[in-house]
């Protein structure tokens, strides 16, 4: 009985030195919450680019393959020979996306497209890190859920992060820039402008954000802040300058501009601007958490600061990126993110509402987060599985790959393919880098360099050309075998079939290969005597002309010996 007495005294003696510890007096380091939030967000993208057995999109074969080509090669200035009659000819080939295909070179010389593939998984994993780690930095409430609302901005952002392309990489680097700026981190910016050229050409937008953030605080402060703008462009000097490819780079970089502003020539589809319909459609996250960051001020709370401003002006800036080419939908979604959580996610919650209704802000203070987690569920559950079932649909493996296979083990090394969708060259430059191209990664590249041969190329394949389509092929583009998509290039193939230049030599559901005969010269050798014909004395003409040369011979009294003896003297002098 003492014994349960003492046991009773001891536990309430701890209970009243101790108490209990709940949830809510639990503290995670903040290297843990990373890591947390860095591994759920890796296993879910690991989730959605591996529910295809392919990469997802043409060009991540392209990016695939060159990758491996740099560790190949070992080199960082790399012989890239083909696309011999484009800008991007192994005279003046520059790698725009050097540094993401470092990156990616170990993981797709050794590994495939599994390496490539978990290797983007990282980088759209770092990205979500990243978003986190600036909320907390600007001091925003509930940074986890505002986070997880990454997954629910928009199916093609999300999508697009999940191809074997720099997207990924160039959205980290813009959020680390933002990062520095709003911390005031500013010889920071010298090395992310470096890295920033050597990772993608688009530099100017890494330029501008520096600009934005410059403009902001004067507007907040009443002060110029010369630096970034200043740092931002010395780190983009040194990597121009600073380059395996330089100068060839500055000719490169002016002719991409070119090429950009130039829309008559056919561009692939992400250069095109999307409808408000479809806008509306795939992103409707992104758009509303825009929308609701600009209604923010009518709910109080004082005039917007440089972070909001700065969050403000990138979000617009990209979102009208947006609508001159689909393509920058990667950049749009998470800055419109960041400024909606900087305009709600750091502004009191008392300011809210008046200061009357105590119990109404009382509420406001505990369960504020619920409304959020609402919102970020809906969109994150409705955008996640519908992104899974479209990587989970891509066949993109399929593709070309009868055709590619039968040149792989038919065509001789150093082939000219003439194609007739330039996008065909990512995945035959994928499956069979021994041959060359006469178009690929983009029609501009043919254009630009040749002005004259696109213009004939493009004749080409509409049909215009007709029956001379083959021969021009042959002798403009000196082509081996034709690759042509019987769906796609109907007009072709109609003149095709009769085209005595191309003979069919392997077709299946889709895809057609011609190999480029040359008819003047076969026309040539079908003339030319056999070796009994010479040996006999040649066709009928051939046997007159001997005859009528021995009988004048005759005439003259020169003897003129026979084929046998001819064969016997020689046999004789060789003895």
């Amino acid at each position: 009985m003492r014994a349960l007495e003492l046991t009773q005294q001891f536990s309430a003696s701890i209970s009243e030195s101790k108490p209990v510890l709940t949830l809510r007096q639990v503290r995670i380091p903040v290297w843990a919450q990373a890591a947390l939030i860095f591994a759920g967000a890796l296993i879910t993208m690991m989730t959605l680019i591996f529910a295809s057995p392919y990469v997802v999109s043409l060009d991540s074969f392209f990016h695939t393959r060159i990758a491996s080509e740099f560790w190949r090669q070992g080199t960082l200035n790399l012989d890239f020979p083909w696309l011999p009659y484009t800008i991007a000819n192994a005279a003046n080939f520059v790698d725009n996306h050097l540094l993401f295909h470092l990156y990616l070179a170990p993981f797709s010389y050794y590994f495939g497209d599994n390496g490539v593939r978990v290797a983007v998984a990282v980088v759209a994993a770092a990205n979500v890190l990243m978003t986190w780690f600036l909320l907390c930095g600007i001091g925003v409430r509930y940074p986890l859920l505002w986070t997880i609302a990454f997954f629910g901005l928009s199916l093609p952002f999300l999508f697009r992060m999940l191809m074997i392309r720099v997207n990924g990489a160039s959205v980290l680097c813009l959020l680390i820039t933002l990062h520095l700026l709003l911390q005031k981190r500013y010889r920071w910016l010298i090395p992310m402008g470096f890295i920033f050229v050597w990772l993608y050409f688009g530099f100017i937008i890494i330029i501008a954000f520096a600009a934005l953030y410059t403009f902001s605080l004067y507007i907040a402060e009443k002060r110029f802040e010369w630096r970034p703008i200043a740092y931002v462009c010395i780190g983009v000097a040194l990597g121009i300058f600073i380059n395996p490819y330089f100068p060839k780079n500055l000719d490169w970089i002016a002719d991409l501009l070119i090429t950009r502003v130039d829309r008559e020539t056919p561009l692939g589809a992400e250069w095109r601007a999307p409808t408000t319909e479809a806008l509306l459609y795939n992103s409707p996250g992104a758009l509303f958490a825009l929308f609701f960051a600009f209604l923010r001020p009518t709910f109080g709370g004082g005039k917007r600061d440089t972070v909001e401003n700065t969050l403000m002006f990138t979000a617009l800036m990209t979102l009208g990126m947006v609508f001159t080419a689909v393509r920058f939908l990667e950049y749009f979604p998470v800055f419109a993110l960041l400024f909606c959580a900087a305009a709600w996610g750091r502004v009191p919650i008392d300011s809210l509402f008046n200061p009357r209704f105590e119990r109404l802000n009382e509420l406001a203070r505990r369960f504020a987060w619920v409304p959020l987690l609402v919102i970020v569920g809906v969109f994150t559950v409705r955008n996640v599985p519908f992104t899974y079932s479209l990587v989970a649909r891509n066949d993109d493996g399929h593709r070309l790959f009868g055709a590619a296979d039968w040149l792989e083990v038919n065509a001789p090394a150093g082939s000219m393919i003439f194609s007739t969708g330039f996008n065909d060259f990512a995945y035959l430059f994928y499956h069979n880098p021994q041959h060359i191209y006469a178009i690929g990664l983009d029609p501009t590249y043919l254009s630009f360099e040749s002005p004259e041969l696109w213009d004939l190329y493009y004749s080409i394949i509409q049909g215009n050309e007709g029956e001379d389509s083959g021969r021009l092929i042959f002798e403009r583009f000196h082509a081996d075998f034709v690759i042509s998509d019987k769906p796609r290039d109907g007009a072709f193939h109609e003149f095709a079939v009769s085209d005595p230049y191309l003979d069919l030599v392997y077709q299946d559901a889709r895809e057609v290969v011609w190999r480029v005969i040359d008819v003047e010269a076969e026309a040539a050798a079908e003339n030319e005597p056999t070796g009994e014909e010479l040996f006999s004395g040649g066709s009928g003409q051939a046997a007159e002309g001997a005859e009528q040369s021995q009988s004048d011979a005759e005439a003259r009294g020169e003897g003129v010996p026979s084929n046998a003896d001819n064969v016997d003297s020689n046999g004789d002098q060789s003895e």
